[in-house]
């Protein structure tokens, strides 16, 4: 992979590989990290992630706040890396009933909605 990293917890990998079958028809070529362990998590991988990579992008069916993207966030402030970080977790709101499908797609956590947020993000950094 190259540019974006995608950091996957449990069963948003298999989000994570449709989403990147999407940034590949975009010319994008990331690379999917499944990562097992959420505490603690392999920081050792992070720094080696980060001479190669210039944004993670956490996905996890997690709440934002307290979430595994934010401990990722914090480790790449403390460490100082060359990283941007882009959370994509479940927002502080009810869900309602429906399906896997459903409600990520009504929450921003289906693959078109992932995608495109990582595309505005890295056009975001090239108009600077």
């Amino acid at each position: 992979g190259e540019k974006v990293a995608l950091l996957a917890v449990g069963s948003m990998t298999a989000v994570a590989e449709k989403t990147a079958e999407r940034l590949d028809a975009e010319g994008l070529d990331p690379a999917i990290v499944n990562m097992r362990f959420v505490k603690p998590f392999d920081r050792g991988l992070l720094r080696r992630l980060s001479a190669n990579y210039k944004y993670f992008v956490t996905l996890e069916e997690n709440v934002r706040i307290g979430s595994f993207g934010q401990q990722v966030q914090d480790f790449v402030n403390t460490e100082r890396l060359p990283v941007r970080v882009l959370i994509e977790a479940v927002p502080d709101v009810f869900v309602s009933h429906g399906s896997t499908d459903s409600q990520r797609a009504r929450i921003g956590l289906d693959p078109e909605t992932i995608a495109e947020n990582i595309l505005s993000m890295i056009r975001e950094d090239e108009k600077k």
